[in-house]
């Protein structure tokens, strides 16, 4: 059953996938850079015990995923790479103290084959 009406499969089962990664793992937090929202919530609605933090470059969907389950928004992320919102969201992480050497994070991003789905999952140890 779609987490979301009409939402994507492969990012539902991709977020799946991540989520009981980010539980098995221990890791510290999940990271989902999206346009809408939509991911984040997708992820939300499975109730993980790992929080999430939500990239986007719009506001609208910042202010959305201020109303999601254990999502916390992070504005001001670049708009680059993946590897750029990793590493911005590391080096917040780390000045508040929340993140340290150690510390897993799960990344929920697309690799570009399908534009319309995050495809990917990537597990970033922090320095």
């Amino acid at each position: 059953m779609p987490a979301l009406p009409g939402g994507n499969p492969i990012t539902e089962a991709v977020v799946a996938a991540a989520g009981g990664m980010a539980e098995r793992l221990d890791a510290r937090l999940v990271l989902v850079a999206s346009r809408s929202g939509a991911t984040a919530l997708v992820l939300a609605k499975q109730r993980y015990r790992v929080p999430t933090l939500g990239v986007s470059d719009s506001e609208v969907a910042l202010r959305r995923m201020c109303l999601y389950w254990g999502v916390f928004p992070l504005a001001g992320a670049p708009a680059g790479s993946q590897k750029d919102v990793l590493d911005y969201a590391i080096a917040r992480g780390r000045r508040s103290g929340y993140l340290r050497a150690g510390d897993r994070l799960i990344l929920v991003g697309n690799a570009g084959a399908a534009a319309s789905a995050h495809n990917q999952i990537v597990v970033q140890e922090v320095a």
